[in-house]
Formats: structure tokens, C-alpha cells, sequence
């Protein structure tokens, strides 16, 4: 996979950042909240287009609880993965 650093939502980020984003499949789940699992956030919104610049969090189903506490990280400065995600119910 090639990144196109000319896309803003790669702008600032580190490049270990961005090779942990390309690996697909190499998402830690042990940073998950229970009846979770964790997906990179480029899996659910797309690269280009309309929805590019789209705000991530309306697509995580664990939003509600982050508002309310928000101590699982997903940011992927946050995360020993380095990758961002959502977390989704299984």
C-alpha cells in the first residue's frame, strides 16, 4: 500500500504512525473495552471523497461511554499499537 502524503489526514503524522496504519490485520486487541473489538479508523471512513474529513467518533460504537469517560485509548498516539481505531461491538 502507498500513502499519498498529499492527503491532509496524514499531515503531522509520524512515519511510524503511518507504517503501523498500513499494516492491516496488525490491530491490538488488548486494548479493547470488553464485548469490543478494535478497527482502524481508515476501514470506516474512506481515504477520499466526501466523507474524508468526517469525524471518526460518530462512526465508534463505545462513543457514548468515551464521552462519559473516555480512559480506552484510540488515538494512535495513545495506543501501544500506534494504530488509530474504533471500537466496534462483537
Amino acid at each position: 500500500m502507498t500513502i499519498d502524503l498529499s492527503n491532509k489526514r496524514f499531515w503531522g503524522l509520524s512515519s511510524v504512525v503511518l507504517n503501523a496504519t498500513t499494516l492491516k490485520g496488525y490491530v491490538s486487541q488488548e486494548e479493547c473495552p470488553e464485548g469490543y473489538k478494535a478497527v482502524p479508523k481508515d476501514d470506516v471512513v474512506p481515504t477520499f471523497g466526501d466523507n474524508s474529513n468526517a469525524n471518526v467518533c460518530m462512526k465508534c460504537d463505545w462513543r457514548k461511554q468515551c464521552i462519559e469517560n473516555a480512559s480506552v485509548p484510540c488515538m494512535s498516539i495513545s495506543r501501544k499499537d500506534g494504530v488509530g481505531v474504533v471500537f466496534k461491538k462483537v
